[in-house]
Formats: structure tokens, C-alpha cells, sequence
């Protein structure tokens, strides 16, 4: 009798019970929601992202970086407060140098306040010499930034060279004028020749007062937007060219003093590449010192370093004009005593020989 290979109805009935139960557990269950891969417009579907849930809304500012759109928010608000402050005159005048409104004025009103401004009921105000000396650093970091990134192929020297254009002392009395600044400086009825840096100094006062009060970003959005971008030209002040030699030789001829650039000595960086330094002396006083690689370019530097430090030290402009007066009155006599052949003297007066 032969093996019955024809599988048996129980069998049958086996194998399709248990291919339903499998065909059921794929299934998703009631209540539950089926996951479904769709593919985004415009992409390949690989990596989709929704872009809504990645954080706040982000625009360029012009220094190239961002702002958030809760800065955006504060400056708007910052309008809408207007209105209902107590001091709106004032934050009034400082949005219209600044370009957005002030938080705490009081950093600007102690930035404004010289040293000479007058007494009020025996107290002497706050005045603007540790903001200037905050707003210094903060506007040379600022500018070096702007700098730097304006000019990305120019080398130290050409960046140092305009950084030290835009912060000079001069450039900042002419913005603090053109701005309006020296409107608002609170200063002495009469003020004397020492203070014709004032508008300078507050200049300076008034970044680190935005520095302490908005930040950074602000300090440069105020550079960039209001300075560089209304009364200075980036390109043009970096292609001016300063002949600091002949500003100190024209200032010392101008005050009859006499001056002249001495060779110290040279020093070899690399085979072949030697580096100049030479010194400024200005009525025998060593004032300034500089290097170069070439003898111009030390001269240049050395005057512009006598010429920084006669604006700062006080005691070195004072010495060079008291060793005036000491030369000038040696060279006063009109006349001068020879010796004699015979054991007498004759004095020389107006080119004629006298007899003692």
C-alpha cells in the first residue's frame, strides 16, 4: 500500500490560520495611527526636517552676523515705550545720534558730563573720564572688528593703519560735531584751549555708556549703521594717506622748536630683510620711536608715536617747551667774550670789537 501524500484537510486549514495571524499583526490596532513615509516637495524625502520647530526667526544684521527676532520684538517695543517715559526728550536725542532708544539713561547723561561742567547745591556730578576710558577699548575693538572683516586680504599694517584713522582723536572731535554729541555735553561756560578734545572724550564716553547699557552688538550696530554708514567712507578713509612726519614738523616749526630724526640702529629679521628703527628727539628730549622696513617708514612711525604721546603726557609737551626756553635764552647774548693775545679781553657786540 502506497504513502498518501495529498495533504489532509487539517493541514490545510493549519496553514491558513496561521497566515491570517501573521497578516493581522502587521496591522495597526484600533486607536492607533499608521506611520507612512512621505516624501517632501522639491527633495529626495532622505533627510526632511521641519524647519518651523528649529528655533527663533533669525535675519542679517549689517555686519554680516544675526540678530533674533526677540531683538527685532525689544527694539519695537522699545518705540512704543516712548511716549509714557519721563526723561523722552532726552532719549529722544540720544535716538536720533544712536538710531534706537536707550534703556538706562543715566549711563548717557554721566557719558555727556565733562569734568569742568559746574557744581550743583555743593555736589560735584559724575563726569565722562571712566566712560571714555571703557569707550576707548570698546570703539578699538569694535572698529578692529568691522576692519578685519571689510578688508579679509589686507595685511596688519593696512589694518592697523585705518583702525588708527577712524579712532583718532580728530576724526572723533569732527563725529562728535557732525552727530550733534558736543550738543548735548554738559561743560564749563568757559572752557579753556586744554579742552578742544571734549567732543572726542564724550565720543568716546557715549560708546562705552552703550556698551554698559545695550552691549555689544549694539555698540557695533552704532558704528557700523551711524558712523561708518552716514559720515564716513570705509574705503576712502583707508586710502588716505597720513604724512605723520610732516604733522610733527610742521607743529614743531609752528611752536619754534627744533627737531630731528636720528638712525638708532637696524635689526635683521630673516637673511636679507633688515628693520629700521629710528627716534625722534625735540629739543634734545627723546619723544618718539618707530620701525619700518625701510628708514620712511620708521620716520613715519616714529612720528606718529612722539606725536601720540605729546596729546597724552602732559609732562613730556611741558618738558620740550621748557628746554626751549632754557636754549633760547643761552642763545640770547649778544655778544661773547674772546681772549686776548695780550692777556685782555675784547667782547665781540654787533660784529665789532670792544676792549674790556
Amino acid at each position: 500500500m502506497s504513502a498518501n501524500t495529498t495533504p489532509s484537510a487539517a493541514d490545510k486549514s493549519a496553514k491558513e490560520r496561521k497566515k491570517n495571524k501573521s497578516a493581522n499583526s502587521r496591522q495597526p490596532q484600533a486607536g492607533s495611527t499608521a506611520k507612512t513615509k512621505t516624501k517632501p516637495k522639491g527633495g529626495s524625502g532622505r533627510f526632511h526636517r521641519n524647519h518651523e520647530s528649529q528655533g527663533p526667526t533669525l535675519r542679517a544684521t549689517p555686519r554680516g552676523g544675526l540678530i533674533s527676532k526677540a531683538t527685532t520684538l525689544t527694539l519695537f517695543f522699545d518705540r512704543l515705550r516712548q511716549p509714557f517715559r519721563k526723561d523722552k526728550d532726552f532719549s529722544k536725542k540720544l535716538y536720533n545720534i544712536l538710531g534706537f532708544y536707550p534703556h538706562n539713561t543715566e549711563f548717557y547723561r554721566v557719558a555727556l558730563t565733562h569734568s569742568s561742567a559746574e557744581n550743583r547745591g555743593g555736589v560735584k556730578p559724575l563726569n565722562n573720564e571712566r566712560l571714555e576710558f571703557l569707550g576707548d577699548a570698546v570703539l578699538e575693538m569694535v572698529v578692529s572688528d568691522i576692519v578685519y572683516k571689510h578688508f579679509d586680504r589686507k595685511r596688519e599694517g593696512f589694518l592697523t593703519g585705518t583702525r588708527s584713522k577712524i579712532v583718532q582723536r580728530a576724526t572723533l572731535n569732527q563725529l562728535a560735531d557732525k552727530m550733534g554729541v558736543m550738543k548735548l555735553v554738559r561743560v564749563s561756560k568757559q572752557p579753556t584751549t586744554q579742552h578742544n578734545n571734549i567732543g572726542g572724550n564724550a565720543f568716546e564716553a557715549l560708546v562705552g555708556a552703550v556698551y554698559l547699557d545695550r552691549g555689544y552688538d549694539f555698540c557695533y550696530r552704532f558704528v557700523a549703521k551711524r558712523v561708518l554708514g552716514r559720515y564716513l567712507n570705509l574705503d576712502a578713509v583707508a586710502q588716505k594717506e597720513e604724512n605723520f612726519k610732516s604733522k610733527l614738523l610742521e607743529w614743531s616749526q609752528k611752536n619754534k622748536l627744533k627737531a630731528e630724526f636720528v638712525a638708532k640702529s637696524d635689526e635683521k629679521t630673516h637673511p636679507g630683510n633688515s628693520v629700521f628703527i629710528s627716534v625722534v628727539y625735540i629739543e634734545g628730549v627723546k619723544t618718539g620711536e618707530g620701525k619700518g622696513y625701510s628708514k620712511k617708514e620708521s620716520h613715519q612711525n616714529a612720528a606718529k608715536d612722539a606725536l601720540t604721546k605729546l596729546r597724552r603726557d602732559q609732562r613730556l609737551h611741558d618738558s620740550l617747551f621748557k628746554a626751549k626756553e632754557e636754549r633760547t635764552q643761552m642763545e640770547a647774548a649778544e655778544y661773547a667774550a674772546l681772549p686776548s693775545p695780550a692777556g685782555k679781553q675784547l667782547l665781540v657786540m654787533d660784529g665789532q670789537q670792544m676792549d674790556s
